[in-house]
């Protein structure tokens, strides 16, 4: 079991949210974004998300959480299931930023371009949008409070948590081949939207040193 779920490990979400719509009802949106160029096309990351959704609702959740073994039961069918779905899907060509704004205020959508025209496909309880850098899948389902201790998953128990700072960190994305790190004495070179390295960007945001340097 934990051989498979290491093929969901490896393409987790980079980012994620979780937020509550209705407390007394135990709601919440979770929202889960990927690198575009983590999947070919649409179709596949639709796919994937079929092929894992039973996991996604915990992960999202609570992605420290070390009992996913016990959630994981992927579709055989995933690939079948995407197809038809999006033969049915009616995409929207809009901004997916301004849409996230209109239709899904809780959702934090700063992340996202604010002049591109994305692709977002939407039914009654779920979304997919595709932008220019991002895969990003959102959905309503219940609020689930996290496991307490986290089991390990076998194989894993060495596994650094996949916390809010790896998440900011990853978030990031690769660094210039060209353009070098503003700050003195660094030969790494600049992640985009700023004039700093990953690792210094993150200390000039967090205020503390990264705990990270890949």
């Amino acid at each position: 079991m934990s051989t498979q779920i290491q093929k969901f490990l490896d393409q987790r979400p980079l980012f994620t949210q979780c937020h509550a719509v209705d407390r007394d009802a135990d709601f919440a949106i979770h929202l889960g974004v990927w690198r575009r160029s983590e999947f070919p096309d649409l179709n596949a990351f639709v796919a994937f998300v079929f092929r894992y959704s039973s996991v996604l609702q915990p992960y999202i959740a609570e992605p420290d959480r070390r009992d996913l073994a016990s959630w994981f039961h992927p579709d055989s069918n995933a690939e079948e299931s995407a197809a038809s779905y999006m033969t049915n899907a009616s995409p929207l060509s809009t901004n997916a930023r301004d849409w996230l704004a209109k239709h899904a205020a809780t959702v934090d959508g700063g992340f996202l371009d604010s002049s591109s025209i994305d692709t977002v496909i939407v039914d009654n309880d779920s979304m997919y949008i595709q932008t220019t850098e991002w895969y990003i899948h959102s959905f309503v389902a219940d609020l689930l409070d996290a496991p307490e201790p986290f089991p390990q998953l076998d194989g894993h128990e060495n596994e650094e948590p996949w916390s809010e700072d790896r998440n900011f960190y990853e978030f990031l994305g690769p660094e210039s081949d060209s353009v070098s790190c503003k700050r003195d004495v660094c030969d790494r070179g600049r992640v985009k939207h700023s004039v700093f390295c990953r690792p210094h960007h993150f200390e000039n945001v967090k205020g503390r040193p990264s705990p990270y340097t890949h």
